[in-house]
Order: structure tokens, then sequence, then C-alpha cells
């Protein structure tokens, strides 16, 4: 049998085997649907619409048993455009990567002096010749009278590659660091000889077709070494595309700049090639590392949430499998353990707090696990928290993530509720749901205007609303539920509420972070009034409202006007990696000595998060 698989103007028909479930079929076609639940069929965000049926979910629609036998059409859903944070904090940066061009002369042998090639060329330069590159030596030194140009890596002072002398003035030396998020990736197209950024490029993790968090990718991942490999293949695919867009993006600015006589740049031969890319940096969670690496991260999930490895990992590019380009390096940020991550480490990097005697300060990543680091004089401390998905709007009725159509801001003016949307410059785009930023702002405003008390019930007290707010009571499978959009006003033609279990899923979230604070300082014996800066990283930290994160209990209320909005500290402390080794070299030391405070059997915790799980009362 076939099917016919319309995805916006495309067309496709697809054979399909009886037995399989649309959403694998999809999967095996490179057209995934968004699935953060993994296929499990509990978050109902896989809808497609097929023809003569209607919508239905991808995972749970059998080929042959849910479809017609032949001729099926299946429409999958408009393409949103992901909001991806590219920039952020990041202390001064110093020029020296950890791979860099060098030039040398070495003096000819005599018979006086009938030292090897090699050992001369060491007596020079510093650097050791490699067995792979020992028969280019000699090749080098007799075609331009012992001048030599080459690659060389600072910390083993070895040469990469060998280069043409007459050519390196065409030659460049290029770097990208790669921020691997959960949910979307970043990356960054340096010139390592000049530390200028070349280009920028971002894109949703394909992974996400496979679960939006990371359990649900570790299951896929362990469930056989072909899925281990499968999201290890989608991450090495994204990755080389995104530089390929890098490249794109950099050859069109120099064109531009080369037109406009504003470059210095030589207009003939300075193509950018895959062979130029000389390191790679990237960081993100422990779980999304050993992914990259194609290791089991099976122990991860579970207690005692041992990972395999937690050290900076420098790799070449095709060990790793990343065979576009032959002779680059690719660098792993360490870890500090299962879920404090290299998108942590980076973090502390960029920010400096590694560097002791500073004022205490709070770095903290709101996501589906909440990292937290205190970093308190001479020392840093942090935890984990396991917030759960509703920031990042799973788990959540009409929940999604920070794409285009995600209602992102709301609010309460003359007696209703206003909202704004993510438009990326489509000012006639309607809601299609709610994001993490806009879930906090919905559930303070339902809060300040009495739709929800401090328990969370939705329509405690109806009497004090006013009518318009009154009118958005409803009920939804026989639970209380908030209208926030009507039909007529969205995308999907389809109401947008949050209901009482939405809350619920909320304040089990804000409750788990608000917790791991506490506790964190606790145990540090620090008030929170003693901490001077709190750093909220990623694109949730950046669009979030802080007051009404304090407002609903999230953050607390004695750290107002001492939070900053840190960007994405994870790609700026990978850049930061990859412009100076000596940040690499400080980030390996900060994993290692970071102190981690395990808080899944901590009874303690879960007195603070029952606590926290109620909202503020309102003054």
């Amino acid at each position: 049998m076939f099917i016919r698989v319309i995805d916006e103007n495309e067309s496709l028909d697809i054979t399909a085997e009886p037995g399989v479930d649309l959403m694998t079929l999809l999967r095996q076609q490179k057209k995934p649907v968004s699935s953060p639940c993994g296929g499990r069929g509990t978050c109902g965000k896989c809808l497609v619409e097929v023809d003569g049926l209607g919508p239905v979910l991808a995972c749970q629609t059998v080929i042959g048993r849910d479809l017609p036998v032949s001729g099926a059409v299946v429409r999958l859903p408009r393409k949103s455009q992901a909001l991806i944070l590219i920039d952020g904090l990041v202390r001064d940066r110093v020029l020296q990567p950890l791979v860099q061009h060098f030039e040398a002369v070495i003096p000819p042998p005599t018979l006086n002096n009938q030292q090897a090639d090699d050992e001369r060329f060491y007596c020079e330069t510093g650097f050791s010749v490699p067995f792979a590159l020992l028969g280019e030596l000699p090749v080098h030194l007799a075609a331009a009278n012992g001048k030599v140009s080459f690659w060389g890596r600072r910390d083993t002072k070895t040469v990469m590659r060998f280069l043409p002398v007459e050519a390196t003035s065409n030659q460049r030396v290029l770097g990208v660091a790669i921020d691997i998020g959960t949910t979307t990736l970043a990356a960054y197209l340096y010139d390592l000889q000049s530390g200028e950024r070349l280009a920028s490029a971002a894109r949703t993790n394909p992974q996400t077709a496979y679960g939006a968090d990371v359990i649900s990718r570790i299951s896929r991942a362990v469930a056989s070494d072909s899925d281990r490999m499968e999201l290890k293949r989608l991450i090495l695919a994204a990755i080389s595309s995104l530089v390929q867009t890098l490249y794109s993006k950099a050859a069109k600015a120099q064109e531009k700049s080369l037109y406009s006589g504003e470059s210095d740049l030589a207009p003939t031969g300075c193509a950018l090639l895959p062979k130029d890319l000389a390191l790679l940096t990237c960081a993100g969670n422990t779980t999304m590392m050993h992914l990259l690496l194609g290791i089991s991260a099976e122990n991860i999930s579970r207690a005692p949430f041992n990972p395999v490895t937690v050290k900076t990992t420098i790799v070449t590019a095709p060990e790793l499998e990343l065979d576009l380009f032959p002779q680059a390096l690719v660098v792993l940020l360490p870890s500090v353990a299962s879920y404090v991550g290299a998108d942590i480490t980076a973090g502390v990097i960029a920010l400096g707090l590694e560097k002791p005697g500073q004022e205490t300060a709070l770095l903290i990543d709101i996501g589906t696990n909440g990292e937290i680091v205190l970093q308190k004089w001479d020392h840093m401390t942090a935890c984990a928290t396991a917030a759960g998905p509703a920031f990042e709007g799973a788990n959540i009725t009409n929940g999604m993530s920070g794409t285009s159509g995600a209602i992102d801001h709301a609010w309460i003016t003359n007696g209703d509720l206003s909202y704004s949307v993510i438009s990326n410059g489509d000012d006639s785009l309607k809601p299609a749901g709610i994001c993490g930023s806009g879930l906090i702002d919905l559930v303070a405003a339902m809060l300040a205007s009495g739709v929800i008390d401090e328990t969370g019930r939705i329509g405690a007290d109806p009497e004090i609303l006013s009518p318009a707010l009154r009118e958005r009571l409803t009920e939804i499978n026989g639970q209380p539920a908030f209208l926030v959009a009507s039909a007529v006003e969205t995308e999907t033609r389809a109401d947008i509420y949050l209901t009482q279990k939405d809350i619920r899923e909320l304040q089990n979230a804000k409750a788990a972070l608000a917790a791991g604070i506490q506790l964190l300082l606790r145990r540090e014996g620090t008030a929170a009034a003693d901490v001077k800066l709190i750093y909220l990283a990623g694109g949730f930290g950046q669009y979030l409202n802080v007051l009404n994160a304090k407002a609903i209990g999230l953050l607390p209320a004695e750290l107002t006007g001492r939070v900053i909005a840190a960007g994405n500290t994870s790609a700026m402390g990978a850049i930061a990696a990859l412009l100076d080794i000596s940040r690499l070299e400080a980030a390996t030391v900060a994993a290692a000595e970071i102190n981690y405070l395990e808080l899944s059997s901590d009874p303690e915790f879960s007195d603070l998060f029952i606590e926290a799980l109620m909202f503020p009362v309102k003054d």
C-alpha cells in the first residue's frame, strides 16, 4: 500500500507495510512530527490530518488497522519557526585557541648537525610531528627552503596539518562553537586567526521527534543499538547542516562587504572550505553529550544516576563520524554530573563564576531539569531538580515550545485577559498554543485576579471576578478550565485553555525549582537576601517576566532587583572555549571542583517541595 504525505506545498508518496505506526513511517522518511512524550501517546502533540478521518495521533495510528488499505492522504501540520536565543553575557575574551596557525623556518641539516628532520622541527617550533604526518615533513621542508606552515595543537604541542607555504595567504583557520540544547541548536563560526565572528545560525534539534525531554531520548536510545546510533546520526547531520549554513552566510556577508569596499579580505582564493574547519567546541547537557558520542546514557535515567563520562573529551571529527570536516578537532566541554551538564559548566566560564572572591551569585537554568549553581566566595555548589516539561510547554493541554504562534506573555487589562504571540515578523499570526513564559504570565494573572487561589484551584471564588473573566470559566472533560483564546482567535480554530491539570503541572515544576534553590542556600548557610546576583540562563530565562516568576513563587521574593537575564550562556561558554584554551582549561577545573548536591533522596527537599506547591498569598 502507499500513503500520500502532504507537507505544506510538498507531496510525497510513501510505500508502507501494514503494522507500522504512522509516526515511525514519517521518521523513516525524514518527515518527523512533534512528539514531546516520545511516542507514548500521552502528550497529544503529534496530531496529523488524515483525509476522511480528521485529526489523529501519528504515534497511535497503525497502517492497515487505522488507515485505509491504500491511498490514504496524510497532511502534516504547518511548521513553526523556533524563537532561538543565540547571544548572552560573556566576560572579556583572549584570542588563544586550542588550534592555531603557525609558521617557522627550519634550518637545513649540515655535516656538523645531522639531526633528523623532526628533531630540528621540534627544536625550532616546540611541536612534535605525529607518525601520520612524518612522510609530509621532508616534502614541505624542501618545497620552501625550510619554511613551513602548519596547524598546531596548543595542549599536546603536536602538528595537526601541514599547509603549502605559497597558499598560506589564502588559508583560513575556522572554528565553530555549538550549543546542543535538548530542543534547539545554536552555532557560531569564527576566524581563529582574527577572532572575528563570521556568522551564526540556529535550528531545532531533530532528536525532538523522539521526545521533548532527556528521559524520552534515553528510553529511545536504550531500546536498541540502532536507535542509539540513529539519535547520534541525527545530531551529527544537524551539526553538518548548521556548519554549511554558517559557511553560506559568511560567504554572502563577505561578498557583500567586498562589493561595498568595506572588507580587507582578498577577493579571490578565500572560499570557505570544509578542510579549513580546525576546531569545534560543543556544550550541552550530559545526556546530549552522551548521545553525540553514541555512548549509552541508560544509567543517567536511574539511580544512582551515574554517567559514562563527564570529562572534557577531544576527538577528531572523523573519529566522531563527522566526516565532512576531515581536519577538525571536536571538543566536548566537561559536565559535573548526570543532571548538571556541560551547558552549565559553559555558563560558569562565560560569566567568570569560577574565579574566587566574587559576590555570592546564583546561576539558574530553568527547563525540564532546573540546574542551579551557587557561587560563594571560593567555591561552587550545584544541584538539579526534576521540574518536568511544563516550562517547555509539554504536558500542558495547549502547550507548545517557544515557536511562532505561541502565546509568550499575558496580562489582565480592563478586567479581561490580553496576550501577545511570538510572530517572527508576521503580525497576522494567530495563537496556536502556550509556551513556558506565557504559562507563567497566565498563571500569575489568574492568581492576581482571583481566577485561582493560593492552592491553585480554578474558580474558587467566582463572585470576586470581573464579568469578562467569569465568562472564561468552564469545564473540560469534567475538570475546571479557563478559556485563554476562543476558536475564532486561534490558528488551529480550536479553543485554547488552561485546565486544572495544567495548573497542577506548573505547581509541580515551580515547586521543584523553588525547593532546589531553598535547599541549596540552606546547605551553604546562605540566606536568599545574601545573594547579590542571580543569572537566569537560556531562552526561557531571557523571555521570563521576573515579577510574575516571583508572584507564583518560582523565584525568591528577596531577589527583587538582582536578577539578570544572562541569555544563552551555554553558547557563550562554548565560544569562550573555542577562542581561548585557558577558558577550556578553566571549564575542566571548574567541572571537577564544583560540589554536586543530590536532591532526589533528601527528605528535606521533599518537605520544601510540598511547601512550595502553594502559591504565595496576595498582600
